[in-house]
């Protein structure tokens, strides 16, 4: 687990808090915190903390005025293995935090409502709104991104539109490796290195807003023949599913199944099949040895022009440039 990346291992043998956190850690986070428009020491003293075990903490880097106007950007990320006293309890910071339980058990309050955290869950916040999340038991080992950027509120308000920030690994089989390979783009050193992690950044937040908009609470309120042709299609979407085939296969006419695809998912079929089709050629471009055209096909995709063109527009660079790049990071 996020071999290769440079951390700054802590062990806090002594509990650290909002009364010593500065003199203790103050490292933990990078320039964007560390501004005139937020005081480091006056946040950290108007929240409450306990931080007590072992924390990896990946140094910050600088966030240029580009980025933080145009581009999604990480803040600060850090790998905690924290025991039963652990907690954070804050609001009106300038951020947004994904959280990952990797082992153990935690607990989260947010929105007027709460959560329990196991391994593989992980919940998305707006940390300018009161939060608190701990320790569920004796140990709670998780990862915490601190991102922003221009456009992150609206992703996070599509995402959390049902009233539900949480996410679970059962349910997105890919998250961990997706932000290991964001992890691995942010300690590496390249000329393009702010947009290749706003677009891996982006792709982060696209899977957990596709998972959001097929959550169990909207999946429960779907019709029984959409929530059907979801699964179909997931488990089918290398074939030539056609819009006049799904159609004659849900029962439900093209114009009607567009505006039902776009109540509960957000996205009309078409759009649904591309973003099952470009996710699953990524992970196949990571984890494989397949050349790009047979990928394509692979994914469904079977004009190899077509696939290069699709997949340059959605995630920025060509097939072979995203394996190339991918490639650097390990």
């Amino acid at each position: 687990m996020f071999d290769n990346i440079h951390f700054q291992v802590v062990n806090i043998n002594t509990p650290i808090n909002n009364r010593n956190f500065e003199y203790k850690f103050p490292y933990y986070f990078g320039d964007s915190f560390y501004n005139k428009s937020l005081n480091n020491l006056s946040f950290f003293m108007k929240s409450s903390f306990l931080i007590e075990g072992i924390a990896k903490v990946c140094f910050p880097h600088h966030i240029t005025i580009f980025a933080k106007e145009s581009l999604f950007y990480i803040q600060n990320f850090c790998l905690l293995n924290v025991g039963k006293n652990y907690f954070t309890k804050r609001e009106k910071l300038d951020s947004f935090l994904i959280l990952y339980t990797y082992d153990g058990h935690g607990y989260l309050e947010y929105g007027g409502k709460s959560f329990c955290l196991s391994k593989g869950d992980g919940f998305i916040i707006d940390c300018q709104q009161p939060h608190f999340y701990r320790t569920d038991g004796d140990n709670w080992v998780h990862a915490d991104l601190h991102f922003s950027g221009a456009f992150s509120q609206k992703i996070f308000d599509e995402i959390s539109a049902n009233g539900n920030v949480t996410f679970s690994q059962s349910n997105i089989s890919f998250f961990a490796s997706q932000l290991e390979n964001l992890i691995k783009l942010y300690e590496d050193i390249s000329q393009f290195r702010e947009f290749q992690i706003s677009n891996q950044l982006e792709n982060l937040l696209m899977t957990l807003l596709l998972n959001s908009s097929f959550s169990e609470e909207t999946a429960n309120s779907a019709p029984e023949n959409i929530k059907y042709l979801v699964k179909y299609i997931e488990n089918n979407y290398t074939k030539p599913l056609t819009l006049d085939f799904l159609s004659k296969f849900s029962n439900i006419s093209k114009y009607h199944l567009i505006r039902l695809f776009n109540k509960y998912l957000g996205y009309p079929p078409h759009e649904y099949i591309i973003q099952l089709q470009i996710q699953n050629a990524k992970v196949l471009l990571e984890t494989t040895s397949l050349p790009a055209n047979k990928i394509g096909t692979t994914v469904g995709i079977q004009n190899e022009n077509y696939f290069n063109r699709l997949f340059k527009s959605r995630v920025g660079i060509p097939p072979g440039n995203y394996r190339n790049e991918y490639l650097k990071t390990k």
